[in-house]
Order: structure tokens, then C-alpha cells, then sequence
């Protein structure tokens, strides 16, 4: 049966380094292709395509996007395609997703992996990225709001 794993934390907390490095060690994994909404970051490379709000929500209408949520007023969703693709060359997809969004993935995927990741010592001064500290606050303590299956100290942070 198809598992996918959905990875979770704090804007900045190394999600992506942590999801990179895997994709890099073992040929297991693949990343689905995701839309956005927002705006392309300077420094972000093939992460999502873009795209408006309204043409997102008649693609997730359609069944071209797995699922669809909002987050920090932007929109994202998975392409339906890219992880079946996935799914089909027996392969596990793995990606970012936001945790308050892990309840409507797994609604669609019966074997989802909930990774967390987080530094017990982070704060604002810790984020790398200046201008994702304003969700420092709004992203809060996960770990004790949610049952993930698994959590990961990423003390590389500090």
C-alpha cells in the first residue's frame, strides 16, 4: 500500500535541507509537483509552480490538484498526477506541508507519515530567514497540538 510523507515545522526550521538530503542518499524518494499562489521567493528554484487562486480552485474542482489549502493568505496544492506518477513507479513521495494541513492530506492518502521538525532552543532569532519571522508566533507549538508519527530535534538550526 502507498505511503506519503508529509513534513511539517516552523517556516525556516530546515524542512526542505532535510527533504533534500534525503532525496540526494536514497532514490526511494520523489517530491510531487505543487502549486502556489504566492510569489516566487528570489532564492527558490523548481520548488512550485505558480499560479492564481481562482485557476488553483478549478484545478482541485477538476481532480488535478490531490488537495488544496491555504496558508499565510497564499494557496498550495499537489498535483494529482505527480504523485500518482510517483505512486505508480513505486517510488514514496515526500513534501512540505503545512501541519494544520496534514488532517485534509490524509483524508485522500490512507498511509500518511507525519514528520515534524522543530528545535526546542529556536525563536525568532534563530529563523534564518528574515522575512518569514512574523510566523514564528502563528506557527507555535505544534508537537503538543497534534499527534505526528514522527518528530526530529533539527538542532543544526542555531
Amino acid at each position: 500500500m502507498p505511503i506519503f510523507i508529509a513534513v511539517g515545522g516552523i517556516s525556516g526550521i530546515g524542512k526542505t535541507t532535510i527533504i533534500n538530503e534525503l532525496l540526494s542518499r536514497y532514490s526511494i524518494f520523489l517530491t510531487p509537483q505543487a502549486f502556489t499562489s504566492r510569489e516566487q521567493r528570489v532564492d527558490e528554484v523548481g520548488s512550485y509552480l505558480y499560479s492564481s487562486k481562482d485557476k488553483m480552485k478549478s484545478m482541485f474542482e477538476e481532480g488535478a490538484l490531490l488537495n488544496i489549502h491555504e496558508g499565510y493568505g497564499n494557496y498550495y496544492g499537489i498535483l494529482t498526477k505527480s504523485y500518482l506518477d510517483i505512486i505508480e513507479n513505486k517510488k514514496i513521495p515526500i513534501r512540505d506541508i503545512h501541519p494544520l494541513h496534514f488532517d485534509s492530506l490524509s483524508s485522500k492518502i490512507n498511509n500518511l507519515i507525519t514528520v515534524y521538525i522543530h528545535n526546542k532552543t529556536s525563536s525568532t532569532s534563530s529563523i534564518p530567514y528574515s522575512d518569514r519571522k512574523d510566523r514564528f508566533e502563528d506557527d507555535g507549538n505544534w508537537e503538543n497540538q497534534f499527534k505526528f508519527d514522527i518528530i526530529i530535534n533539527n538542532q543544526t538550526v542555531d
